[in-house]
């Protein structure tokens, strides 16, 4: 029974919170490059915009396993629960995130660039290549793909992966280095693969990568031509899609697994708030959106039954309603007769008054509630 084929040859295992807008061209592209299923968690606390969003991109029936998982920050907890899953049906996994685009380079998909691998790689580690705002203020509305053309200089030394599925049983991964147990969709170490053949996307071995992380990743890496890396697969990683960003990756969860997003707030408050100061990207790279643009693919275009929207706010001094008009991005406070502009993600809605400071309202049930009277964080 070992021996059996799988369902699917290529999948994805991915987690998705506040990212609605996004989701349809992310699994349109994945489905563009030749992956065979995509295993998606919906994370937020209410998933129907989500599903609507999904349904919108017209994929084919059996492309997805879609679950909703409501406890926030369980990132861990639902790659073993699809993993349950996917390692009988897959023959090689990734994780994947929704700002994560696998960029195969002159490879047509997937399955080109897997047949040139030797018979003997288990798995091979895509670098990341940070692409920042663009210049963004607020994130615009539609494609990220299309949208987003800055990006660093240079790769960064986290991965992504994929790997054969009889690899990542739950026994390996409790294993693996406690500082990396909860990052084994980043890595994969020795503690609990001793025996796995590693490769970066130019068929180096990169066995050793995860060791003493970061140190010998980054020897590695040095180690390694950029220019060569560069040209070959890796990670487009949009994971600042606005100044904003800094503010959203934050306030969207910082439960469980998403600790990690503290250090978004933490440089919007070491920049003083300024988001001129924040990163836009150190080099011109529209290879991807001239791929989206070429392809057709599919993204969202947001519309609205009306142009204003009357929402109740609540902060430590008043509770009002406010009026938002998304023709022109202005608020009104109905009672003080206050103005100024906002943007709006999600569950998170960001005022900056006229003749007050930036004030961030977060949504519980049906008032927006100021983050200064939600529990310290």
């Amino acid at each position: 029974m070992e021996n059996m084929p799988k369902k699917y040859k290529y999948s994805i295992i991915c987690c998705a919170r506040w990212e609605s807008n996004y989701i349809g061209e992310w699994l349109s592209y994945y489905k563009e490059i030749g992956f065979d299923h995509i295993y998606v968690y919906c994370n937020d606390d209410d998933p129907t915009e989500f599903f609507d969003r999904i349904n919108e991109a017209g994929l084919p029936k059996g492309f997805l396993t879609v679950k909703y998982f409501p406890e926030k920050g369980k990132q861990h907890e639902m790659y073993l629960d699809a993993l349950t899953v996917a390692r009988e049906e897959s023959e090689w996994i990734s994780f994947f995130d929704i700002d994560e685009f696998l960029d195969l380079k002159s490879f047509a998909n997937i399955s080109d660039y897997m047949n040139i691998q030797k018979g003997d790689v288990d798995c091979v580690y895509f670098n990341w290549l940070q692409f920042k705002t663009s210049g963004f203020i607020s994130r615009p509305y539609g494609s990220v793909l299309r949208n987003y053309v800055y990006r660093d200089k240079y790769l960064n030394n986290h991965t992504k992966y994929i790997c054969k599925a009889s690899y990542l049983t739950e026994e390996r991964i409790k294993k693996s280095n406690a500082s990396l147990h909860h990052s084994f969709h980043h890595f994969l170490s020795k503690s609990g693969w001793p025996d796995i053949k590693i490769v970066n996307s130019l068929g180096d071995d990169w066995s050793e990568y995860a060791e003493n992380f970061p140190h010998t990743a980054n020897h590695l890496l040095n180690n390694t031509d950029q220019a060569l890396l560069l040209e070959a697969p890796h990670i487009k990683h949009y994971h600042l899609r606005s100044a904003e960003d800094l503010i959203i990756r934050y306030f969207r969860s910082i439960d469980g697994d998403f600790s990690g997003q503290k250090i978004y707030f933490q440089e919007f408050i070491e920049k003083n708030k300024d988001y001129s100061l924040i990163d836009k990207g150190e080099v011109f790279d529209d290879s991807l959106k001239k791929f989206a643009e070429k392809r057709k693919l599919f993204f969202h275009v947001p519309t609205r039954d009306e142009e204003k929207r009357i929402v109740i706010a609540e902060t430590p001094l008043w509770k009002s309603e406010i009026v938002l008009d998304f023709s022109n991005n202005s608020v009104s406070h109905l009672e003080h007769n206050t103005k100024g502009k906002f943007s709006f993600h999600d569950q998170l809605l960001l005022v900056y008054w006229d003749e007050y400071p930036l004030e961030i309202f977060i949504k519980n049930g049906d008032v927006f509630k100021s983050s200064a009277m939600l529990s310290e964080k």
